[in-house]
């Protein structure tokens, strides 16, 4: 049991994504949300779509920052169903922490910020 204020998860493949070239896998969302939930981990953090997403499901956070090398302009229209925010351009990300709270922005290339969130630490039992 990790005694820290957050929890984050880091891997390459997205859970959930509105990417039409590699978009959602239900294989780890199978394997990983159960866990991620179970420890109270506040966000999953991917990349492999090439654009910038963010979406929520079960009170995990799920950021997408792959706009870095290239953008792909190739997202489901309307997302899925966990998308909060959508742009398929290059960009990236910034996470702010505090001890409540973590304060999210998504930036475009120019570092002019096209979305921000906010989201409160999972509580632990």
């Amino acid at each position: 049991n990790s005694t820290a204020d957050w929890k984050f998860v880091v891997g390459h493949r997205p859970l959930f994504s509105a990417g039409t070239k590699h978009g959602s896998s239900p294989y780890m969302q199978k394997q990983l949300l159960p866990l991620l939930t179970k420890h109270k981990v506040a966000a999953y953090l991917s990349g492999d779509d090439h654009d910038l997403q963010v979406l929520e499901k079960d009170g995990v956070q799920f950021m997408v920052s792959g706009g870095g090398a290239r953008a792909k302009k190739d997202l489901k229209k309307h997302g899925v169903k966990q998308t909060i925010f959508q742009a398929g351009v290059h960009g990236f990300m910034h996470l702010l922490l505090n001890t409540s709270h973590a304060e999210l922005g998504v930036y475009n290339s120019h570092a002019e910020r096209i979305f921000a969130s906010a989201f409160a630490r999972p509580a632990e039992e």
